[in-house]
């Protein structure tokens, strides 16, 4: 097989019979990948769309921040220049 797994069919087996479980197998692993594949990228879109909000948070967050200093906020109440 492709992926290097060895099948042990009966000798007595037509070889109809044995080119069909063959392909059988074959198509169950490339199914079977398939699934894997789309799980992958739906991980992968997910854990990118969390990053990138996560991000764009923290921006927003440290904007959020410069511009309480940049407003000339005087300080505490008891430092207050005369």
């Amino acid at each position: 097989m492709p992926n290097g797994h060895i099948i042990y069919l009966k000798p007595e087996a037509p070889a109809s019979r044995k080119t069909e479980a063959l392909f059988q197998y074959q198509d169950a692993v490339i199914r079977a990948l398939h699934a894997k594949q789309r799980l992958l990228l739906a991980q992968f879109g997910a854990t990118w769309l969390v990053v990138s909000i996560s991000l764009l948070a923290l921006g927003h967050l440290i904007a959020w921040v410069v511009r309480g200093f940049r407003q000339g906020n005087p300080g505490p109440p008891g430092k207050r220049a005369p």
